[in-house]
Parts: C-alpha cells; structure tokens; sequence
C-alpha cells in the first residue's frame, strides 16, 4: 500500500511539472530570428557552427541516436555528441534534441513496444537530460512516428503514445529548463491530422509544451496555410493548456527544384511561420549529404543562395515581429507588415507566388531602404501609396 501511495505522490508531482506550460519562452520566440533554426546529420566542425549563428540562426536540432550512445547495455556513450553541444554552448545556439529511434539491444524493429524496450528507453532518457540539462533545451520524443519508415514495422498510435507518456513526465523531472515536444509528425494534411487525431484522443497534450510537425508541403510554401489552420484547430479541440504549434523540420531539396527556387521558398517558409506565429521554425538540412540537396551548404562547403537569402532576412528583420497582413490587390501578392520589439519602426515583407508584378497599397508617406533576397538594397520613396515591383522572391522595405 505504502508504495502504491509513494507512486501516486510522484506521478501527482510529474504531472503537476507538466502543467508549468513553457509558453513564456515560446511567445520570445515569435520575435525574428530568436525561433529560427536548423537541422544538422553530421557531426560539425567550429566553422559550420559559427556560419549557423553567422546567419542568425538561434537552435539546431540534433539526433541523439540511442543505439550509438548505448552499444552495452546500461553503458552510454555521450563522447561523438558532447564535441557538438559545446560549440553550440560557445556559440549560443540552443540544441534540439531528439530522443532518436529504437536500439536493437532491447527491441527487434524500429520501434519501441515491449516493457523492456520502453523501461531502456526511459534510463537512456534519463542518461542524456543528466548530461545536457539546463540548456533550456527541445526534448523531442522520436521523429516522425506516423510514417513506417521511423516507427516499423508500421506506426502505432497506442504504443507511440504509451512511449511518450512514458517519458515525458521524466524529462521535467530531470530537466525543468527543458521543452517537451511531440509528436514530430510527418506532414499536416487531411490524412496525417486524422492520425494526430488520434494521438490526441489519447490525452498526449497535457504531457507536452508544444505539438511539433514536419509540414513538407510538395510544393511552395504558401500551400500550408489553410493546413495549418485546421491544425491549430484540430489542437485546441483537445488542448486543456496554451499548445503552440512548432515547425520541427520542413526544406526543399535542390535535387528536385533549382537553388535560387529553394532560396525563395525556405525565405518565404520562414516569413509565413512568421506570419502564422509558429515560435520555432527549423530548416531541414544545414549541409547536403551525399543522398540528398536539402542544404543551406553544399557537399563541397560551399554555400548555395538560400544561405545567403536566409542571411539577407534574419539581418533585416532581426528584433521584428509581425503586426498584420496588408491585403494587395491580387490573392497571389503577399505583404506582411513588422514592427520593431524596441524602436517601433515597421517593415515589410513583400512577394508574389505568381508572375512578376506591381504591388499598389495605401501605406503611410515615407522613405526607406529596400533589401532584395539576396542583399541588394537601394532607397525609395512613396506618397500615401506603395508601388513597388515584386517577384517570387521576397523584398525588405525597412521604413525610416
């Protein structure tokens, strides 16, 4: 009885660490860039770290891959990680962890479903938030475990969600600096909220601080919007919390579309997470690997232009945060006003994910600087209108 009551008073203490929801340090992160991010495969080096933060960018997210930690059981080995961890430290770039996939001393398949599997997965857990505790670090729980190819031999909402409800509560314990995040499911379409759905029913959200998602549209940005809404939705149906939204992981690779396309497209990502007050958004890959062009960097560490456009936008609009849409004349044309956090001054992103054309707004007289994607600036003037030539890719109007 004495322990039954002992468990009872721990799990009440758990669950009460759950409920301090980090939505504090969330809502900072609507400010640009403090919530950009980026995904890195490899191991980097002192230079990939510092052109990370060079380009404004504030978190990377790491895979903490539980069979190369623990290769005997009850033995981990944290060494191929903590060489990342402090350049990030010195750098002051936030990690994102994810508690990465299965390990075949305890489970047959990519998965966890058996009691040990789950109990070993919870000490490897436990191992990791000990050595990287108090970064006010992401803890996310898996990655993508809706698709087979991450949860195998196919997905199940049931052991999924008994994993993470697992887990969760030991991660605050452990860590209360720390933000707990879920699902990282693959895609926001019908089909994958339907799956979410699911996982909601299964109370998943009072042990978490924030829903991540992998958006992936399949084509330009701007398709995710209505998506999103009816994610945001769908959360709040079932939120007992303020439940923000992340985007966990979301890129274009240049294997499939040119890389001045893929500058456009991650630039408007960013500014329509923006616009959507997603707090974190990560670009998924910092370097391209030998199997894929999803990189701000080639394989031959050279830049592509989304380095540089991602450069261009995060110094323009740094300590920005987005006020309102102003609605053009067309339903392609996209104006996305700023306001500065201190100074109060405004700004404008501006686009069309049509042809080229003119975009025609009433817009306070004034004058300004305006930056291309790729940094080209000159200076302009308007009275009581703004008409200004725009692209594909995004413009920065820093009014003066």
């Amino acid at each position: 009885m004495d322990y039954w009551l002992r468990l009872k008073r721990l799990l009440t203490i758990l669950l009460n660490l759950l409920r301090r929801s980090n939505r504090i340090i969330l809502e900072d992160k609507k400010i640009i860039s403090n919530g950009f991010g980026v995904n890195i495969n490899q191991p980097p080096n002192e230079m990939d770290v510092q052109l990370i933060r060079d380009a404004g960018l504030h978190y990377a997210r790491i895979d903490l891959i539980w069979e190369a930690i623990e290769r005997e059981k009850g033995v981990y080995n944290f060494s191929s990680f903590d060489r990342t961890v402090d350049l990030l430290k010195q750098n002051r770039i936030t990690p994102y962890f994810i508690l990465a996939y299965s390990n075949p001393l305890y489970e047959e398949d990519r998965s966890v479903v058996t009691t040990e599997g789950r109990f070993a997965y919870i000490k490897f857990a436990q191992a990791a938030l000990e050595r990287y505790k108090g970064l006010q670090a992401f803890w996310e729980i898996w990655n993508e475990p809706n698709l087979e190819e991450f949860w195998s031999p196919q997905p199940s909402i049931e052991m999924y969600s008994y994993l993470l409800k697992s887990v969760a509560p030991f991660i605050k314990l452990k860590d209360p600096s720390g933000i707990v995040v879920a699902p990282a499911m693959s895609q926001i379409n019908s089909t994958h909220r339907q799956w979410l759905e699911a996982l909601l029913q299964e109370g998943i959200l009072k042990y978490i601080d924030a829903v991540s998602v992998h958006p992936y549209p399949g084509g330009n940005p701007e398709l995710m919007i209505n998506d999103y809404h009816q994610l945001e939705a769908l959360v709040q149906e079932y939120a007992i919390k303020p439940m923000p939204i992340i985007s966990g992981e979301w890129g274009y690779t240049t294997d499939r579309i040119a890389e001045i396309t893929q500058a456009q497209y991650m630039s408007r990502m960013f500014l329509i997470n923006s616009m959507l007050e997603i707090p974190i958004s990560i670009w998924f890959n910092w370097k391209d690997q030998v199997f894929d062009g999803y990189g701000l960097y080639r394989v031959d560490d050279t830049p592509k232009p989304s380095y540089q456009a991602l450069s261009v936008l995060t110094a323009a609009l740094n300590g920005f945060i987005f006020t309102d849409r102003i609605e053009g004349t067309r339903s392609d044309e996209y104006v996305l006003l700023f306001n500065h956090t201190s100074t109060g001054k405004k700004a404008l992103a501006l686009w069309t994910t049509g042809e080229p054309g003119q975009i025609n707004i009433p817009f306070e007289s004034g004058t300004g600087q305006l930056v291309s994607m790729l940094g080209e600036t000159s200076s302009i003037t308007w009275e009581d209108r703004l008409i200004i030539d725009v692209t594909q890719s995004p413009a920065y109007l820093l009014v003066d």
